[in-house]
């Protein structure tokens, strides 16, 4: 074959490829990361790209997915087709943008820490016969009481010269447990003592630069994590693991990439150098945290499920290629157990649940969910898995929360729908927050009922809502569904569907995370009359309304005062961590006490899953129907 050349839009990125590729690893070549929600398995048919020229024969699965007019359009599966001859291709914007998270409030720390990493500068003793501490000894007497790190090798064979050099009088920067940087005293301005905190999830990366003398935030960045082209889920990329040769080396050189590549960001962003940073502090879950240290991924996803460990760590950045500076330290928060990771950890540190006298659910939202029961200073955790529908897989026009995704959907006065776009461009599909939204108003105005069936217009009040009426679809797209956004009003011309498959899959990803809550509940001894609070966590939770969650039963019945939503505690908790070292001890501690509740198997769980698939009447909802009526 001629080497062909092909261009990526919109940032006309061009490659040359030497051999027929996929589209994707020619993408990957370009540095354009494109999504694949279903683990390239050709099923969900949303890692559209369009060729502008050289589109290739479609294959029998586009032919499936993709109608003759989007064929046509040069609209092809980037998991399926391979470039052979030169070509224009257009990436949707969607594949690449990640949700912002937050790191938590300027005020973090008003009421002190005990630092993590601690500068000094030191003015070592003349050694003599009546003094014969090594260099060594002398550092740790002078420094701080309580420090006992050591110097690594490579700073053994270097010290001595340094020391002599400074006339005695050296900068030191460690952590309680390792020597950092030790180097001649300097007149000049001290740099910033910086660090970064991370969240790893499965759909993005956020880390924030923070002064570790501080505890303040410099700047922080996010990515889509580009694991997802390897599948939307763990489930698919512990599959991955599986399957694909290398599979775990893959997943962990993407991961480092991604880090490296935020670090240069921010370095840049604050002007500073990335050797600068002496300590990064990483949360995720279970899955994540290994493909970060290179670890097997493949236990996690067969029975008994276990990992290779759980316990916080500290290695060195060499060791993991992360650029920061050579000798810095990463810490991994501990985990509670293979399937309860460290950002429910530093969940559970930000949001003082280990430190609380309150009865409390923290609920973390996300595509596997984290649940956490405190009672009376017990802890109990559990995780579900509720699947990749809030991030837009498996939905029919689902999507990640980015420009053109509907992410809130309410009922106008008038009984017509009124829809709300990200980034106010026409609308190319629905998120997360907007599919929960939607199935609000449906349960609302009656169209869907108690068992999540999508009624016809029989069931609609079309007097009251006669513009509503008109949104109603039966048979036309195979099954019942609710017109979002006409075609008129939508970025590709054909209309974006609420369908009734969706509504399904709510149910699915709700009551596993509703029944989960109440096995732990039951477990305790309690009930939903016994919550003082109710935390929704991740990134996610914060878009949602409450009294959409409330309604369609994401979130226990309660007094919609008790609900409260706590943002990206995750990120929260890492930068804790890395800021405050009896914030490490803390999350340390919640490893060891909480316990953990393992549902696959239980019978109990299994009733109470197919019980919490309806969409049962609460107060709130009857209330809102009546609203809805007025």
């Amino acid at each position: 074959m001629t080497p062909v050349e092909v261009v990526f839009l919109p940032e006309q990125r061009t490659v040359t490829l030497p051999e027929p590729t996929p589209v994707s690893d020619a993408a990957a070549c370009a540095e354009v990361l494109i999504d694949h929600p279903c683990g390239a398995r050709a099923s969900c048919g949303k890692c559209r790209v369009r060729f502008l020229g050289g589109a290739p024969a479609p294959t029998e699965a586009e032919a499936r997915l993709l109608s003759a007019e989007e064929l046509n359009d040069g609209w092809r599966l980037s998991c399926q087709c391979v470039i052979d001859a030169p070509a224009r291709i257009e990436v949707p914007t969607v594949s690449r943008v990640g949700s912002a998270k937050g790191f938590g409030p300027d005020d973090l720390f008003a009421a002190g820490f005990t630092p993590h990493a601690i500068r000094r500068r030191l003015l070592l003793p003349e050694p003599d016969l009546d003094y014969q501490w090594s260099i060594e000894d002398s550092l740790a007497r002078e420094f701080d009481q309580g420090f006992q790190a050591h110097l690594s090798l490579d700073q053994m064979r270097r010290v001595s010269g340094i020391v002599e050099l400074a006339h005695r009088t050296v900068d030191l920067i460690a952590t309680r447990d390792h020597i950092i940087s030790i180097s001649p005293a300097s007149s000049a301005s001290p740099t910033r003592l910086v660090g970064v905190a991370v969240d790893v999830g499965s759909t993005s990366v956020a880390a924030a630069l923070v002064d570790l003398e501080t505890g303040a935030v410099i700047t922080s960045a996010s990515m889509l994590n580009p694991q997802v082209q390897f599948g939307a889920d763990v489930i698919s990329r512990i599959s991955f693991a599986q399957t694909e040769e290398a599979g775990n080396e893959r997943l962990h050189e993407c991961i480092i990439g991604a880090l490296n590549d935020l670090v240069l960001r921010l370095t840049a962003e604050a002007t500073i150098e990335p050797s600068a940073i002496v300590l990064m502090a990483i949360a995720g879950n279970p899955a994540m945290l290994h493909t970060v240290v290179g670890a097997d991924l493949r236990p996690l996803g067969q029975s008994p499920y276990v990992g290779v460990w759980t316990r916080s760590l500290d290695v060195a950045a060499a060791d993991l290629r992360l650029k920061i500076h050579p000798a810095g330290r990463i810490l991994l928060l501990p985990m509670i157990r293979s399937n309860v990771g460290a950002d429910t950890v530093a969940g559970i540190i930000a949001t003082g649940l280990d430190q609380t006298q309150k009865t409390v659910l923290f609920i973390d939202l996300g595509t596997n969910s984290e649940i956490v029961l405190v009672h009376q200073g017990r802890m109990l955790t559990t995780s579900t898995a509720a699947g990749p529908a809030f991030e837009g897989a498996n939905i029919r026009h689902g999507m990640r929360a980015a420009p053109g995704a509907i992410d809130r959907v309410s009922l106008r006065p008038r009984g017509d729908l009124a829809i709300h776009v990200l980034g106010g461009v026409p609308a190319r599909g629905l998120c997360g927050s907007g599919l929960i939204d939607g199935v609000a108003v449906l349960l609302r105005t009656g169209i869907v009922n108690a068992t999540g069936r999508m009624l016809g217009r029989e069931a609609l009040d079309e007097h009251r809502f006669p513009l509503l009426a008109a949104r109603l679809l039966h048979g036309e797209v195979g099954h019942s569904a609710v017109i979002l956004s006409h075609p008129h009003e939508s970025e590709h011309g054909y209309p974006v569907l609420l369908s009734a498959i969706d509504v399904r899959q709510l149910q699915l990803v709700k009551g596993s995370i509703h029944a989960g809550a109440m096995i732990l509940m039951q477990e305790m001894g309690l009930t939903y009359a016994d919550l003082d609070e109710v935390l929704i966590a991740g990134a996610f939770g914060q878009f949602v309304r409450k009294t959409s969650a409330i309604d369609i039963g994401l979130v226990p019945p309660v007094d919609p005062e008790r609900v409260l939503f706590v943002g990206n505690a995750a990120g929260v908790g890492a930068r804790m961590v890395l800021v405050d070292a009896s914030a490490r001890e803390r999350a340390d501690r919640v490893r060891e006490t909480a316990g953990y509740l393992e549902l696959g198997g239980r019978d109990d769980y299994q009733d109470a899953f197919a019980d919490a698939m309806g969409f049962h009447d609460s107060p709130a909802l009857a209330h809102a129907r009546g609203r809805a009526l007025e």
